[in-house]
């Protein structure tokens, strides 16, 4: 079997840390059509990130991860935003996924 002409598609490796109030990093930039493995480390206390738009959502314990793969296929911003309460702080974690190509 020959290889084929047209390369495969690598992964992109995303790692959000969450803790409050915050989300690092807040703006992220990934590709239209590539798999995204998004990985979610909580430093504190339990912590989500929930991104309707791309149909994401993780919870993550202190000192745990969580983790999915998707592949987004429509170019955009996509808002992500913390949906376990973690405190008065808690509105205040968002984010936006940036999808191009």
């Amino acid at each position: 079997m020959l290889p084929s002409p047209f390369p495969e598609p690598s992964i992109q490796y995303v790692t959000v840390t969450a803790r409050q109030f915050d989300f690092e990093p807040s703006e992220i930039t990934v590709k239209k059509n590539v798999p995204v493995r998004l990985t979610l480390v909580s430093e504190d206390v339990e912590h989500g990130l929930s991104v309707p738009g791309l149909g994401i959502d993780l919870k993550a314990s202190p000192g745990n991860e969580a983790e999915t793969t998707f592949t987004p296929d429509t170019a955009g911003d996509y808002a992500f935003h913390c949906n376990v309460y973690c405190g008065s702080g808690h509105g205040e974690m968002t984010g936006v996924i940036r999808v191009v190509g």
